[in-house]
C-alpha cells in the first residue's frame, strides 16, 4: 500500500513545474488520500512521522532501485523531508515529490552522458573485474569518481551479458 501510495504522488506531481508551488487542488488530493488510508483503508494507517520515513524510503527505492542515479549527498539533502511527508499528506505544502522530481532529472542527464561517453570507448575485457548489481547490497555513491566507475563496471556487465 505505501508503494501504491509512494507512485500516486509520483505520478500526481511529475507535471508540475520544479520551482513552482503545487496547485491546490494537488494538495487536496493528497489529503483525500491520507484520510482514506487513515480512516476507510482496510489496515488503517496512522500517519505520522514512521509513516513518513516508509514513504520516504520507499519512493526513493521506487525512483532510483539500483542506486546508480542518485548520489550519497542527493540522499542526504532529501532526508529534510523524510519526517515532512505526513505533514504533505495532512495539508502542508507539497515539497517531497517536486524536489525529487527536480533532482532525478538533473541526475538522470548526468548519467546519461556518463555512459554515452563510456559505450564510445571499447572496454577491455582482459581484466579481471566483479561487479555488485544487487541493490540491496550496493549504497549511492559518494562522489562523482565513485559512481562513474559503477556505472563503467554496470555498463561492461551489460555489454557482457
Amino acid at each position: 500500500m505505501l508503494l501504491v501510495l509512494g507512485c500516486g504522488i509520483f505520478i500526481a506531481f511529475r507535471t508540475l513545474g520544479t520551482n513552482e508551488t503545487p496547485p491546490t487542488k494537488y494538495e487536496k488530493i493528497l489529503r483525500s488520500v491520507g484520510e482514506m488510508l487513515e480512516k476507510i483503508h482496510y489496515s488503517p494507517k496512522h500517519i505520522n512521522d514512521k509513516f513518513s520515513k516508509e514513504i520516504f524510503q520507499k519512493y526513493l527505492k521506487a525512483v532510483d532501485p539500483d542506486k546508480n542515479i542518485f548520489m550519497q549527498a542527493d540522499i542526504e539533502a532529501l532526508k529534510k523531508y523524510e519526517n515532512r511527508i505526513d505533514d504533505e499528506i495532512l495539508g502542508a505544502p507539497v515539497q517531497f515529490v517536486p524536489a525529487v522530481s527536480e533532482l532525478l532529472k538533473k541526475r538522470i542527464g548526468e548519467t546519461e552522458k556518463i555512459y554515452k561517453e563510456l559505450l564510445a570507448q571499447p572496454f577491455d575485457f582482459t581484466k579481471d573485474e566483479t561487479v555488485n548489481v544487487d541493490p540491496d547490497k550496493l549504497n549511492f555513491p559518494k562522489n562523482e569518481t565513485e559512481r562513474r566507475e559503477a556505472w563503467r563496471k554496470r555498463v561492461k556487465y551489460m555489454v557482457l551479458e
